[in-house]
């Protein structure tokens, strides 16, 4: 086992930590709360350290954890057990004040209700110890916040009763049996880190995102912090200050786990855990762990496994042990946790057989891109912040059934359909994975052969939530992202979408071509002719309708006509070929660049 002290361990020399390490080695007869020779061992360090001590022991006996505080209750660590709702947690703390008062505070009973404690006592510590015991007591066999106190009393009556007993009394009286296993979400703690430029809105966006990716990936929220720094702590990201708040409400909520709302250091990571001693998890772990649960194809997996190696790759150094302790769950689908030096060359070896693999998707993909240039259908590409209803949209144009839901993320696949407009065009409309702020940049760099599709296409369609009120920072954020892929610059059209949610439209402030934008609802067909009437104008202007005149025996250049463009004539006069055709002008080929005759913008004859 290993002998690992919690909490405040600064000043603390190697004789010291050796004595704190050494009560493991104590045991306690099963009914006794306590041995008498423990005791004595906690009562002369606390008058040493003048800090808090708190042992946890089951019900063997055993020593589970040994935590120094300081002001208030010695941390608690995470000691619960995910059994039945109703039952105990087979653990009881014995914590000393060095005040020398053993009168049982308010976080000491919250404790004992929160974690389901077996028991707390506490000891106040001096030549003359007296102790103080708590423990649940059920109403109508459930345990609730009914405690029953005992004491102050004195060493030699404490190690005169017996608990064993006291606890089958509470048990005699629970409905549920103790140790029933149930399966239960992971409870999280939010925290999120503001300068001061930072509006209260933007505060608000920000954690509202942070709580709806944290219900995504399978969390239940149970507490949110939320602190003011110009820039985060070098070694824990947040203040010392806000890292006890934190503690303290994990212990009020069972929690599991810390989610930050920015990427971490792995250093600040791994302080992080070491200090609270719960699984810690920034942004890009949890994004990174809803792909892993939505990733359906075989492309869009290896896509989230290369991203989460790469992710995880250099935050192995300083892990050791600790590693198979975390186990499975938020932040560890995919490829898993694994031990160190050995490790690193296995995930090494298989970042490079991902990109292997993905870099024959990407030949596929070329291969699958020349047949549709062939057929010469234009494209078009769902582009915006995710849950804005991209994949609705593509459902409702192409009468399909894509998985949709009401969630960041639905759907990771794209998807491509060919859709029919008006004028009886025919387009491949191709759905792509939502944006985010802030999107990792190893999902950046594992989705390029997905966002590929944006590269090529002749117009992106770029759909807005106008119902969320900060819908114009998730533009920012997409145009952000864009600006990356260097396809900024493509023709665009806006969306804004779920107008069926709205009393009135609202004022759009960003500088935007309103004869590109259409404010529709998906999900009430409202404006969808609209929408079409600009998908037909905005693709029209992707060709030129060029005459050629080429010599009648050149029958291979009128070949190339036929695989580059449209033909929408063709006229044999004596010596001479006259060809109209319509062409996108990114597929002209210079050879052919000396037969043109004639060239008309914009003029549509599909």
């Amino acid at each position: 086992m290993e002998k690992k002290i919690m909490g405040a361990m600064a000043g603390l020399d190697q004789n010291m930590l050796g004595r704190l390490e050494n009560l493991y080695d104590f045991s306690t007869a099963r009914s006794e709360i306590i041995s008498g020779e423990l005791l004595t061992e906690l009562n002369e360090l606390t008058l040493i350290l003048n800090r808090e001590i708190a042992l946890y022991i089951n019900r063997q006996g055993r020593v589970e954890m040994v935590s120094v505080g300081s002001r208030q209750l010695a941390q608690m660590p995470e000691i619960w057990r995910k059994r039945s709702s109703n039952g105990l947690s087979g653990v009881r703390c014995i914590h000393t004040h060095p005040n020398g008062q053993s009168h049982l505070s308010q976080p000491d009973l919250s404790a004992l209700i929160q974690l389901r404690l077996d028991g707390i006592c506490a000891v106040g510590v001096g030549e003359k110890m007296t102790i103080s015991l708590a423990m649940l007591r059920p109403e109508k066999g459930v345990l609730g916040e009914n405690v029953a106190l005992a004491g102050p009393f004195s060493v030699n009556k404490l190690l005169s009763l017996d608990f064993q007993m006291l606890l089958a009394e509470v048990e005699r009286a629970l409905d549920e049996p103790l140790y029933h296993n149930v399966p239960q979400k992971d409870r999280a703690v939010l925290a999120a880190l503001f300068s001061q430029h930072y509006d209260e809105w933007e505060k608000d966006d920000v954690m509202t995102e942070l709580v709806e990716l944290a219900k995504t990936a399978g969390l239940e929220v149970v507490g949110q912090v939320i602190q003011k720094k110009e820039k985060p702590d070098g070694a824990y990201f947040l203040g010392k200050g806000k890292l006890e708040e934190i503690a303290l409400l994990a212990q009020n909520h069972q929690a599991d786990c810390l989610v930050v709302e920015k990427a971490l250091s792995p250093s600040q990571q791994n302080n992080l855990t070491k200090r609270l001693n719960l699984k810690v998890i920034d942004k890009t772990t949890l994004i990174l762990d809803i792909f892993a649960q939505r990733a359906r194809s075989k492309e869009g997996k290896l896509q989230v496994e290369l991203a989460q190696l790469n992710y995880l790759l250099p935050r192995l150094s300083g892990h050791g042990t600790e590693m198979s302790r975390l186990g499975g769950g938020i932040g560890t689908r995919g490829p898993g946790e694994t031990k160190l030096e050995s490790d690193k060359r296995h995930i090494r070896r298989r970042i490079e057989a991902l990109r292997h693999e993905l870099e024959i998707v990407r030949k596929n993909r070329a291969v699958q891109r020349k047949r549709k240039e062939r057929n010469q259908l234009p494209q078009a590409a769902l582009i915006g912040y995710t849950n804005a209803g991209k994949s609705s949209l593509l459902n409702l144009l192409a009468d399909e059934q894509i998985y949709v839901q009401d969630q960041l993320f639905a759907t990771l696949d794209t998807t491509t359909r060919a859709i029919s407009l008006p004028d009886e065009t025919k387009v491949l409309l191709t759905d792509t994975v939502g944006f985010i702020r802030d999107l990792p940049p190893q999902l950046i760099e594992a989705f390029k052969a997905t966002l590929e599709e944006l590269q090529l296409a002749d117009l992106l369609i770029h759909v807005v939530d106008v119902s969320n009120k900060n819908f114009e920072n998730q533009i920012r954020a997409v145009q952000h992202i864009l600006s990356e892929l260097d396809v900024q610059n493509k023709p665009m059209i806006y969306v804004f979408n779920k107008i069926d949610q709205l009393a009135a439209l609202p004022a759009v402030s960003l500088d935007l071509p309103k004869e590109n934008c259409c404010y529709m609802s998906v999900k009430a067909r409202t404006n969808l002719d609209q929408l079409l009437t600009l998908l037909t104008t905005q693709l029209s202007k992707r060709h030129k309708t060029i005459l050629f005149s080429l010599p009648v025996a050149r029958g291979d250049l009128l070949s190339k006509l036929y695989s580059i463009g449209k033909v929408a004539e063709v006229c044999y006069d004596n010596e001479v070929v006259k060809v109209r055709v319509a062409v996108n002008e990114n597929d002209m080929i210079p050879e052919l660049e000396e037969y043109i005759v004639l060239e008309i913008e914009n003029e549509s004859i599909f």
